[in-house]
């Protein structure tokens, strides 16, 4: 194991252990008031697969949202990935017949897509770049927040309603598992 600086949050309500991977990489436990030092470490040091596993999918996502292309190359991905979305998001709406404002293809670098309180869609242009699985279920994603604007059991069995194999697709997005070949 490599050394790691850990921030450690005591909280009164507390159980148990919980470990979680912040921004930029900082490890973060969330801790009884109870719990030694020495039980929290122990504790990291078991969870050291999961740490570098975590990595790993953070660093691949964070690397394909990164990627920079030449003018050109990005004015053509845009068209692309406005045509995508419109002809998908027709397809998917026959589904659930959903009002939304406008479509916008933005170059975000931290987000594959969102769907505003006044129902516009806004996507990656990068989205292009993803299997068409990942890119079905990224629109269909926030479609359904035309109809649930939020993430609760309700959301998700929208979601099902088309993608039912949502969870699969949404941990593949976090893992090398989505480039296609461009």
């Amino acid at each position: 194991m490599h050394e790691r600086t850990v921030t450690i949050k005591r909280v009164k309500s507390a159980r148990h252990l919980r470990l979680r991977l912040g921004r930029g990489g900082a490890v973060v436990v969330t801790a009884p008031m109870r719990a030694t030092k020495t039980m929290i470490m122990d504790f990291v040091r078991e969870q050291e697969g999961w740490l570098q596993k975590q990595e790993s999918m953070h660093a691949l996502s964070c690397s394909l949202m990164m990627v920079e292309h030449d003018p050109v190359t990005r004015a053509r991905l845009t068209a692309d990935a406005r045509d995508l979305v419109r002809w998908r998001l027709e397809h998917f709406n026959q589904f659930y017949n959903y009002t939304y404002g406008q479509i916008a293809i933005r170059n975000q670098s931290t987000r594959w897509g969102s769907c505003s309180s006044s129902g516009n869609l806004n996507f990656n242009y990068r989205i292009t770049l993803l299997t068409p699985e990942l890119q079905d279920y990224l629109i269909v994603h926030e479609l359904c927040h035309r109809g649930e604007m939020n993430h609760s059991d309700r959301f998700w069995a929208l979601v099902a309603r088309t993608i039912p194999d949502y969870k699969k697709l949404s941990k593949q997005l976090r893992a090398d598992e989505h480039v296609t070949g461009e």
